[in-house]
């Protein structure tokens, strides 16, 4: 399984042979006995190029999963599951990780330095087991009944920023309705209806429809779109602190916050967790508040607070 698992990564078989020190006729004798074992072609081969047959797909996810597992009981056996050692595969949301999770992988390598952490940001929540990774850091505002486990690392929330020189431009806002006859910038998001906007104080909750001026799915590209003047939008706390400390952004209707979600930590769950992944999230638990403390400071100050006060 590992070698044909090695010559479909390398794309041949001499490639494969000199990854795992064989020779390639050595290499193409154990694709031929596992094929006659299973009595089925796995590889097309000619003299040009090699391509996967049907079965052969189907198998290599089958012995990558299989290979995994055993990675995990031998790893255990050598006593990793005590100490973290080894590559750490994480998975984040580009504005989460950015902001938060590259911190902690900062401290995390710093304290386990027998680890190296592959961290890989996009937009999508991936599959563990099939994407190959080790923990997945999500936001939601509850999570889906699945097989996977989850820790609760955290909360966060959006708040409402504009530019200062948009401010001056336009007619103060003092409540919700006001924010309907302003342009608006909007973070894009599957779950969250368009042009709409949920506004949270406390148990109170205010709907609104707003104009929507331009509308991103990255909440970096939003608040460059906010520091140049394109109206009021909702970004999430952390990707707005430094441009609120900078003085490039303004909250709006500070008192209030938008979008309320958690923070959760997913994995895959086994008596053979490595130590690896129990030491990630623990730590993770225990140094993102002291990542997000000028988030928080954003979050909890009140309208009569300068923010610089309460943030810088």
């Amino acid at each position: 399984m590992r070698i044909f698992v090695r010559v479909v990564e390398a794309g041949s078989f001499t490639g494969a042979g000199e990854s795992l020190g064989f020779d390639t006729s050595v290499i193409s004798r154990a694709i031929t006995t596992l094929e006659r074992q299973l009595r089925t072609r796995l590889l097309h081969r000619s003299t040009r190029k090699m391509a996967l047959t049907e079965t052969g797909k189907l198998y290599l996810d089958r012995c990558t999963h299989i290979l995994r597992l055993v990675d995990v009981a031998e790893d255990e056996a050598r006593g990793t599951h005590l100490r973290p050692s080894g590559v750490l595969r994480v998975h984040a949301f580009n504005g989460i990780g950015q902001h938060c999770i590259v911190p902690c992988v900062v401290s995390y390598e710093r304290e386990y330095p027998d680890v190296s952490v592959v961290l890989t940001l996009s937009q999508r929540t991936p599959n563990l087991l099939d994407d190959g990774f080790d923990v997945a850091i999500v936001l939601a505002e509850r999570l889906e009944d699945s097989a996977l486990a989850a820790q609760h690392i955290g909360d966060t929330a959006s708040i409402l920023c504009a530019s200062p020189e948009f401010l001056l431009r336009h007619p103060t806002v003092e409540r919700p309705e006001d924010l309907e006859r302003l342009p608006c910038v909007e973070l894009d998001t599957p779950s969250v209806p368009q042009d709409g906007r949920m506004l949270h104080r406390g148990a109170e909750r205010v709907s609104i429809r707003v104009a929507t001026r331009f509308r991103v799915n990255v909440a970096e590209s939003a608040v460059v779109a906010l520091e140049s003047g394109m109206g009021i939008g909702e970004v999430p706390a952390y990707s707005a602190v430094r441009a609120l400390c900078d003085g490039t952004l303004v909250r709006v209707l500070p008192e209030f916050t938008l979008r309320p979600r958690s923070i959760f930590a997913l994995y895959t769950p086994s008596r053979y967790l490595g130590a690896k992944v129990r030491a990630w999230i623990d730590h993770v638990k225990h140094a993102m508040p002291q990542h997000r403390a000028a988030e928080r400071a954003i979050l909890t100050a009140s309208a009569a607070l300068p923010l610089e006060a309460a943030v810088c």
